[in-house]
């Protein structure tokens, strides 16, 4: 038998729709969280692959260039990599026979977009051979 006093359980639509709203804010704020994150990993990728790439050009110019005082430039097709370029400069230290070689890396699409990497390079001398009689 019931007595006159009605007991009412559950929520009511109020609060039902106020808890989805602060929900759908929250899935919201996650999600352009995740998004940020992504786009930021892609770019320290991307960054990564350039430093590489300026750090292995160096140390090719370094190995095998003729003539390290040349400006050059080029790209990576070689390598199968078509979005990024490369031009070095060197320059004349203060010691003898040493010269700072750097090079920049830079993105084709966003030419803002660079790396650039630098390194001390010794060019001994060119010997002389007296002959002798």
């Amino acid at each position: 038998m019931n007595t006159g006093s009605s007991v009412r359980r559950g929520f009511t639509l109020v609060e039902v729709l106020a808890s989805v709203v602060i929900l759908a804010v929250g899935i919201v704020g996650v999600l352009q969280g995740l998004s940020v994150m992504t786009r930021a990993k892609a770019r320290f990728a991307e960054t990564e692959v350039m430093t590489r790439l300026a750090h292995e050009k160096v140390e090719e110019l370094a190995a095998t260039s003729t003539d390290i005082t040349s400006n050059d430039s080029g790209d990576f097709t070689d390598r199968g990599d078509q979005k990024f370029g490369w031009s070095s400069s060197a320059t004349v230290s203060s010691a003898a026979n040493l010269y700072t070689l750097v090079v920049t890396i830079t993105k084709h699409a966003d030419p803002n977009k660079t790396v650039v990497v630098s390194t001390l390079v010794y060019v001994p001398a060119p010997t002389t051979t007296a002959g002798t009689n």
